[in-house]
């Protein structure tokens, strides 16, 4: 626990620089899958294509127009099934 915490305040530390962001994108478990989130109240649908430098999601949704999430809850859609 105590690592944790270590490696959480290193990068509180340097978030300015964000020094943390190529190991987060790296680590992402999001990123070239199918999701699924609501905006507007409308459940729309795409790929996770990129984390931005701002840590927002670029998203391309199924008719191919990109779309960019700054915060909100997502759904990864398995291939399974």
């Amino acid at each position: 626990m105590a690592t944790i915490v270590h490696k959480l305040m290193s990068y509180l530390e340097n978030i300015e620089n964000k020094a943390f962001y190529t190991p987060y994108k790296d680590l992402s478990l999001v990123l070239g899958k199918d999701i699924s989130f609501t905006k507007d109240n409308k459940t729309l649908e795409g790929k996770a294509e990129d984390i931005l430098d701002d840590f927002s999601l670029k998203i391309l949704l199924k008719d191919k127009e990109p779309i960019i999430l700054n915060a909100g809850e997502i759904s990864i859609h398995s291939k399974e099934g």
